[in-house]
């Protein structure tokens, strides 16, 4: 059993105040292209698997756009 000293309820207390303060994400909206991230290689020894990567990446992107995005924005990779 924990045991409620003072110390707890009040970390508790901060803890929920600073949520609140919090901004929550909004998600994008109108006709801008929604933006893909990728963590490839480029550089170095895996590069040569990078390249292969950031083509199925691309080649991705276009199928989705042509297929008509998704729920009808566009991506950008």
């Amino acid at each position: 059993m924990i045991a409620m000293t003072r110390r707890r309820i009040l970390k508790a207390g901060a803890a929920l105040g600073l949520g609140s303060f919090v901004s929550k994400a909004h998600a994008q909206s109108g006709g801008a292209p929604l933006r893909i991230g990728v963590l490839i290689p480029l550089s170095g020894p895996g590069a040569y698997y990078g390249k292969e990567m950031k083509f199925g990446a691309d080649t991705a992107v276009e199928h989705i756009n042509a297929a008509g995005g998704v729920n009808g924005q566009p991506i950008k990779s």
